[in-house]
């Protein structure tokens, strides 16, 4: 059995063996060590619980500083709270904020489906801010601009992965944006975790 060529010969079956031994050995290893947020399985329709991966201090703090100035005054609006880390970092920082999410994980976090559900009457001119599931990003991008252009938001600032950004699929939505920020590192979304991040983020 041929593989593939090393140099100027061909691999035998047992070299071939050995390095797929050695790869297979090597990803293992890795495994352990690399941020689990990069390796995890694709959500099923029915275990939401994978999605619940809390906004990095890091981009919490970048968030607060670089952009929420830029965006209008008043009350904003969180419709992926999770566990409500952003919550408490936005009132923190002096913001009215109205938290719901489609499993509500904290008293002050209203049970809501922000993807199928009427808006509550509250958030009429509010700010949504949020860090989306990953799995249902495009959905909330697209309700998010339905509500603005019906005027029920007066602006938003949803958080994506970098390569969220370049697909032909999302460029018109994306096109709409005022301003964009970009993250200039990769964030680690498992606290302790080791190794190199994978994603890095704009918002």
């Amino acid at each position: 059995m041929a593989g593939k060529p090393i140099g100027k010969r061909r691999m035998t079956a047992t070299e071939y063996q050995q390095r797929w031994r050695k790869n297979v050995g090597r990803q293992k290893l890795l495994a352990g060590k690399r941020d689990r947020a990069t390796l995890r399985p694709p959500r099923a329709d029915d275990d939401r619980e994978q999605d619940l991966w809390s906004t990095p201090p890091c981009l919490t703090a970048a968030l607060i500083e670089s952009v929420l100035p830029s965006l209008p005054a008043g009350v904003v609006r969180e419709a992926a709270a999770g566990a409500g880390g952003l919550v408490d970092a936005l009132r923190a920082a002096g913001r009215e904020v109205i938290a719901t999410d489609i499993e509500r994980q904290r008293r002050d976090i209203t049970q809501h489906d922000y993807l199928l559900d009427v808006p509550p009457p509250a958030t009429r001119g509010a700010v949504m801010i949020t860090n989306a599931p990953f799995s249902k990003l495009t959905e909330f991008m697209h309700r998010t601009l339905e509500l603005l252009d019906a005027g029920h938001l007066a602006g938003a600032a949803l958080l994506v992965r970098i390569d969220f950004s370049g697909t032909d699929g999302r460029a018109n939505a994306l096109n709409r944006a005022v301003a964009e920020w970009e993250c200039c590192w990769r964030s680690r979304w498992i606290p302790g975790s080791t190794g190199n991040p994978r994603w890095w983020c704009r918002g």
